[in-house]
């Protein structure tokens, strides 16, 4: 029988084409907005998945809009009951049920202090909807898994769809339009002569740009799906401390895309190389030269570099997924967890 996590990573392509149909309109409204508010910094409003998520907002409005963006601690508001000046400030709440209440208190608070604020939520009759000047809603559909697969990846595109729409980019539309196609690619390719690589009990996810919101999200899954203990680094940050833990066995995974962040990457890794430790390289097709002194790779089919980690992520799900099966464990109720978190 299929596991709902399966099901529900499996539902990615076509929600996508959902997404991606009835979000134009709204988006569009925003981006007026926007430019008419013309704030100067962007605040991320997240916890969990959905803060890997604003992980990769911040790459995207930086990189993109040259918006300087932060991960806003809600317990600055909800328990420390600081004062800040939000006026000139665009803050994003991200959340699947949308229903966490430090959340929906850090959204009140910046209403009050002026903020365009935006919502992007899976439930749009939720509490953290009804607060927001602006709603995107994920369209992933029911997600009855505990861990958080479909709605996390929707999360990524209906970002990247909104500056698509904000910056009037062509091509970037056009790679979205083509990602489906993509997923059903990756979806399936079959990992499991991989899980011997798993043999250890902890693993490193490396990262950089917009890798690194996916090392983050897939370090957790591999804690909470598959009880390994997995910890997210930027490659840069690898070469500090962490580096003296490489030895096996200690599985590494390299999660990278074609963009200005690959030579050092690929540096990192050739240091890594000198090590007992032979790194599994997520890579596309057009990059897959840089990596061939290295003998664990796997292909990615080509897009536009900020959709490749997307790509990343979905198969990485299914492994996680399979691996979980393969040690006898429910993917679909880690223990301990529940659905839905609520953080004061």
């Amino acid at each position: 029988m299929m596991s709902k996590m399966r099901q529900e990573i499996l539902e990615i392509p076509a929600q996508l084409q959902v997404q991606l149909m009835l979000n134009v309109e709204i988006w569009q409204a925003f981006s007026i907005a926007l430019k008419a508010r013309s704030p100067k910094s962007v605040m991320t409003v997240a916890r969990g998945s959905s803060d890997h998520a604003a992980t990769y907002a911040k790459y995207l409005f930086e990189t993109e809009l040259h918006l300087p963006t932060s991960s806003a601690a809600p317990s600055i508001i909800s328990i420390y009951k600081t004062p800040l000046e939000l006026k000139d400030t665009l803050v994003v709440a991200i959340s699947q049920s949308g229903q966490s209440p430090d959340l929906l208190e850090v959204m009140r608070y910046a209403k009050t202090q002026g903020a365009l604020t935006l919502a992007l939520v899976n439930d749009t009759s939720s509490p953290l909807a009804a607060l927001a000047d602006f709603v995107i809603p994920l369209h992933a559909g029911p997600e009855l898994a505990v861990a958080a697969t479909k709605s996390f990846l929707l999360t990524l595109t209906a970002l990247l769809h909104g500056v698509a729409i904000i910056k009037n980019n062509a091509s970037l539309l056009d790679g979205l339009a083509q990602l489906p196609s993509a997923f059903s690619k990756v979806l399936g390719m079959d990992l499991s002569l991989y899980f011997s690589y798993f043999v250890a009990n902890n693993a490193l996810i490396l990262g950089r740009g917009f890798s690194f919101s996916i090392a983050q999200e897939i370090a957790l899954k591999f804690k909470e799906v598959t009880q390994i203990h997995a910890e997210a680094f930027s490659s840069a940050e690898i070469l500090h401390g962490p580096f003296s833990l490489l030895k096996e066995p200690l599985p590494i995974l390299a999660l990278t895309q074609h963009d200005l962040s690959l030579p050092s990457m690929l540096s990192t890794l050739i240091k890594i190389k000198t090590t007992s430790v032979n790194p599994l390289i997520f890579c596309s097709e057009e990059t897959a030269d840089t990596f061939k002194d290295f003998s664990q790779k796997v292909l990615l089919p080509s897009v536009p570099s900020l959709l490749t980690p997307l790509l990343s992520c979905a198969l990485l799900y299914l492994m996680i997924e399979a691996l979980a099966r393969a040690k006898n464990l429910n993917p679909d109720q880690p223990p301990l967890i529940q659905k839905i978190t609520r953080t004061q």
